[in-house]
C-alpha cells in the first residue's frame, strides 16, 4: 500500500510541476502570440522531463500483488 501511496503522490506532484510551467508558456502565447526558438526549445525540455519522470515512476517495484492485478477495493488510510 505505501509503494501505491507513494507512487500517486508522486504522479500528482509531477503532473502539478508540469501544469505549473505550461502556464508560463500560456502567459507568453497570450501575451506575444509568438515563442521564440528558444522558449519552444524549453517547452519541449519541460514535456520531456514529465515524461521521464513518469516513465521512472513505471519501473516501481513490489507492488502488492492486489494491486498489480488491479485496483478494485482500496481504501487510503
Amino acid at each position: 500500500m505505501e509503494v501505491f501511496c507513494s507512487t500517486m503522490f508522486n504522479v500528482n506532484h509531477t503532473i502539478n510541476n508540469l501544469l505549473n510551467q505550461l502556464q508560463h508558456f500560456y502567459y507568453i502565447l497570450s501575451e506575444d502570440a509568438s515563442l521564440t526558438e528558444e522558449e519552444i526549445a524549453a517547452f519541449y525540455k519541460v514535456i520531456k522531463e514529465a515524461d521521464d519522470d513518469i516513465k521512472k515512476l513505471n519501473l516501481v517495484e513490489n507492488i502488492p500483488e492486489n494491486l498489480s492485478r488491479g485496483i478494485v477495493d482500496v481504501r487510503l488510510g
